[in-house]
């Protein structure tokens, strides 16, 4: 059958380079404010506390949300199907247990006789979404696989 993989690293969306520095703005604007808050007030009141609480969390989720989903690496030979597309999901499936492979406009789905799994493929530049899409047709037929598109 052959075999297919391709990683790409460093992939740059302007929707989460937008959000990482909206977010890090906004922590550190509450984190100040928090700190002034504590500062004038003899008495802190409640946004006070909120505001060094939430500030800080704010900064720590926008540097983790920059560093989430900047790679991609989906492959297949003749035994398995692989794919890591963020940082927290990977899949790994063996082809004689897929029953059928769903293709949607952005989203491989690859059913088996227990679970679905699905590889997102939304932050993939569009040349290696057509890419990536075509191989897992021709892999499917070779191997015998329903398809749906």
């Amino acid at each position: 059958m052959g075999k297919f993989s391709i990683n790409i690293d460093n992939i740059n969306s302007p929707k989460r380079k937008k959000y990482w520095i909206v977010n890090s703005v906004l922590g550190l604007v509450w984190t100040a404010n928090g700190i002034t808050n504590l500062i004038r007030n003899s008495e802190p009141d409640f946004f006070s506390y909120f505001y060094l609480i939430v500030g800080p969390l704010l900064i720590i989720t926008s540097i983790n949300q920059r560093n989430v989903e900047k790679s991609y690496h989906i492959s297949y030979d003749d035994d398995f199907v692989k794919a890591r597309t963020s940082f927290f999901k990977k899949v790994e499936i063996q082809w004689k247990d897929i029953k059928k492979i769903v293709i949607k406009n952005l989203v491989i789905e690859i059913i088996t006789s227990n679970k679905k799994e699905e590889i997102k493929l939304d932050l993939l530049p569009y040349i290696y979404v057509k890419e990536v899409k075509s191989k897992f047709i021709e892999a499917a037929k070779l191997k015998n696989v329903e398809i749906n598109e």
